[in-house]
């Protein structure tokens, strides 16, 4: 066998050794004591009525504040509402002119572009060049 395996041979030993240890010690430790079932007595439960907190329909008043139960009323709020409601007025609004294309730039001549593409080419070539593959 080679010393690879001879080391995982002893480890997995060492640890199925610790697994045990720890299993028979908490074994040992448990107590099994029979303990006494307490029995409960019969649960006998009737529901009875609570007098106090039944609300005689007489003695029973809905309050209406602001005389919302008045149909009448009701629909001269909704008109009042209605006519001091302001009218919403059509607003247009400008159409967007389109903007003129940024590249090429007016006023650069060919001949500069082409030399600030050409550099930037070589800019770009060096740094390839420096960058490890």
């Amino acid at each position: 066998m080679t010393d690879i395996i001879k080391q995982r041979l002893i480890g997995a030993l060492l640890l199925l050794i610790v697994i045990v240890a720890v299993a028979s010690f908490l074994i040992t430790n448990a107590h099994y004591e029979n303990k006494e079932v307490i029995e409960q007595p019969e649960f006998t439960s009737s529901i009875e009525p609570l007098v106090a907190d039944i609300i005689e329909p007489e003695r029973e008043i809905l309050l209406d504040p602001h005389q919302l139960g008045n149909q009448e009323n009701n629909v001269e709020i909704a008109d009042t509402l209605t006519d001091t409601l302001p009218t919403p007025t059509p607003t247009t609004s400008p159409k967007p002119t389109p903007t003129p294309a940024t590249w090429p730039r007016p006023g650069v001549p060919v001949e500069e572009r082409w030399q600030t593409m050409q550099m930037r080419v070589r800019l770009l070539r060096r740094a390839a060049a420096r960058s490890p593959r």
